[in-house]
């Protein structure tokens, strides 16, 4: 009985389909195949033919050689990006718009993450490099002297941070939140319903972002003659969908509950904080907004969820991926590689809903 090793039974792959192929398929040149898929404007090929390249195409599942056009044209095709957060509402827009906006001019998109680790973005920025992507769009971390992206815009790779200018300073490209901004104006919302007992709520763990969003709550408070509002930082982390663990609510309801007729307002510095305690509180019979308003931050999707419908000051994270692109762009088509970093601050919108919506009673 012969026995047939299986690497000579096994079939071998179909091979991939050439342009000659197409060519010769739809009864045209090669070059009309190239000069109709490429959308040349000196192509003079009649509709008849222009659909018969397509129809052999799409029968042959041809698909064109990109490592081909991209050493023709000099380019990869693909923009990087360097993430150091996922799963963060702002983070997740901004790079889908990104992603939106590459595709629309003919690139893909490699993105790589680093959990806020130095060595981390280093590694994938070189990684991004080595797969020879045209421009980077790097979204720093808190830590490190950020030196691989210093020396990538040196050797003229078009490269662009995100949220980055005044946290690090780098000469760079860069499109920012003015995240002091909306702390300031969800405080002032608040103060305009006559609340005057805010609290801020927070994760344990702070960064850049958070503490401008406090920073700029508190200004508004100092401005207002008023006293600090309070911090409650919450030592447990809500998973990314809202949902919140038994001690997590335990520590909401005891707060709030040694405060009550103290607090008539809270400031949470992200949506998923504001919707968690708005949560528990009704739970505990508050009654929002009239015992207590509550504002989110960021503008996701969970700030529009009927169950609370959150005041939040909205990220303009679609206009920032879309910057960022222009960004790159700029610096591909041959911009003074010596000009002044453009660097771009949008400022957030408040969004009123019916968290805050309401007056206060006279304090």
């Amino acid at each position: 009985m012969e026995i047939r090793h299986p690497s000579k039974t096994r079939e071998k792959p179909n091979k991939r389909p050439s342009m000659q192929e197409v060519a010769e398929a739809a009864g045209v040149s090669r070059s009309t195949v190239s000069s109709v898929l490429n959308n040349r404007p000196d192509c003079f090929a009649s509709q008849a033919t222009r659909q018969a390249v397509r129809r052999a195409i799409e029968k042959l599942g041809y698909r064109p050689n990109l490592n081909a056009k991209s050493l023709a044209k000099g380019r990869s095709m693909t923009l990087g990006v360097a993430l150091n957060g996922v799963n963060i509402d702002p983070v997740t827009r901004t790079f889908e718009s990104f992603e939106f906006q590459a595709r629309s001019r003919g690139y893909y998109t490699l993105a790589t993450y680093s959990p806020n680790d130095a060595q981390i973005e280093a590694s994938n920025l070189c990684w991004l490099e080595d797969r020879g992507a045209d421009g980077v769009l790097c979204i720093p971390t808190e830590y490190g002297r950020h030196e691989h992206l210093l020396e990538m815009k040196r050797r003229g790779l078009a490269v662009a941070t995100y949220d980055a200018a005044r946290r690090l300073g780098l000469p760079i490209d860069d499109v920012s939140i003015d995240h002091f901004a909306g702390g300031r104006m969800i405080a002032e919302h608040l103060l305009s319903l006559g609340r005057r007992r805010v609290c801020i709520a927070q994760f344990a763990h702070l960064c850049w972002v958070v503490e401008q969003r406090i920073a700029g709550i508190q200004s508004v408070m100092r401005e207002a003659g008023l006293p600090p509002a309070e911090l409650l930082s919450l030592s447990v982390e809500a998973a990314p969908q809202g949902c919140w663990s038994d001690a997590g609510q335990r520590e909401i309801h005891a707060f709030f509950d040694a405060r009550r007729g103290e607090v008539d307002a809270v400031a949470a510095v992200g949506d998923i904080i504001a919707h968690g305690i708005g949560g528990v509180l009704r739970r505990d019979g508050w009654d929002i907004p009239s015992d207590i308003a509550v504002a989110g931050y960021d503008g996701s999707v969970l700030s529009a969820s009927p169950l609370l419908p959150l005041t939040t000051a909205h990220n303009p994270a679609d206009d920032a991926g879309r910057i960022a692109v222009e960004m790159l762009m700029e610096q591909m088509s041959g911009a003074d590689p010596d000009r002044a970093p453009r660097q771009v601050e949008l400022t957030p919108k408040l969004i009123v809903r019916e968290s805050t919506a309401g007056s206060a009673a006279s304090p």
